[in-house]
């Protein structure tokens, strides 16, 4: 351990890298954030829709809803501490047939067990009320879903890792890991495309997209923990039309799918 040239190694800047290392403060050694592009966040941290998520769709029990419940009342008092904007602008799941309603009944039935208590079904004239613009038979209303300024938050993420003591190294992409007596030595091509390595204690995969690659490199080959892709495409309302929207809009989800459809968000 005396001989590592940092106690822990975060591969990848975007806000859950930045996240770990700004709750890492204190650290004997250095914490280390490795991050191939120039900047903070240029991936998937800034290509989302910034919505904080209220829990409701993850299996019961799973610790993605665990953590998605805790951290939605995390974040926003974190926003409120560092004064980063967010917006509880509210989340409605509607239906537009009568059909699509026991749908709504079952999700809100999820979502309580899951611990999600702010939900509950409103009629077309409250509908009306939230959102005039919006026809629907029903909707399932979560008040206390929001938007956040994801890069105003990934920017404080990084002020506090640099005050906790982390080193920031932008422009250096990992190219190999391999385990080695009480660590590991990773392998870096820096933004000068130069070759360089040094030694780490601990690794924290959070390379988003590339994580597979990452987990490949450490040996790990497991197909449950392979990264399958799905393609979102984002499209922009001007002219002044973003004024029919106040909050977020959701369909209900369609069967056999992992996406939740077309959906509106507000910026």
């Amino acid at each position: 351990d005396k001989k590592m040239d940092a106690e822990v190694t975060i591969i990848g800047a975007g806000v859950i890298g930045l996240a770990v290392s700004a709750a890492l403060p204190g650290c004997k050694k250095p914490v280390f954030v490795i991050e191939r592009n120039h900047t903070l966040g240029q991936e998937t941290s800034s290509r989302n829709s910034e919505v904080v998520h209220s829990g409701i769709h993850y299996p019961n029990g799973s610790l993605k809803g665990k953590l998605c419940l805790e951290g939605k009342e995390k974040i926003y008092d974190y926003c409120i501490k560092n004064d980063i904007f967010y917006r509880k602008c509210g989340k409605l799941i509607v239906t537009t047939k009568t059909e699509e309603e026991q749908k709504l009944l079952e999700i809100l039935k999820r979502s309580r067990i899951n611990g999600v208590t702010d939900g509950r079904i409103i009629e077309r004239d409250e509908i009306a009320e939230i959102e005039p613009y919006v026809k629907a038979t029903r909707a399932l209303y979560f008040p206390t879903s929001g938007i956040i300024d994801s890069h105003s938050l990934m920017k404080q993420l990084e002020a506090d890792s640099v005050i906790g003591g982390s080193q920031m190294v932008y422009g250096a992409e990992v190219v190999g890991i391999k385990k080695i007596k009480d660590g590991y030595r990773v392998d870096l091509i820096d933004a000068d495309k130069e070759k360089f390595d040094f030694s780490t204690k601990k690794i924290v995969n959070a390379a988003g997209l590339e994580a597979g690659k990452i987990a490949g490199y450490l040996g790990i080959n497991d197909p449950d923990y392979r990264v399958y892709y799905w393609k979102g495409e984002y499209f922009g309302v001007g002219n002044g039309k973003n004024k029919y929207v106040n909050g977020l809009i959701y369909p209900v989800p369609e069967p056999n799918t992992v996406g939740l459809g077309i959906h509106t968000t507000i910026d």
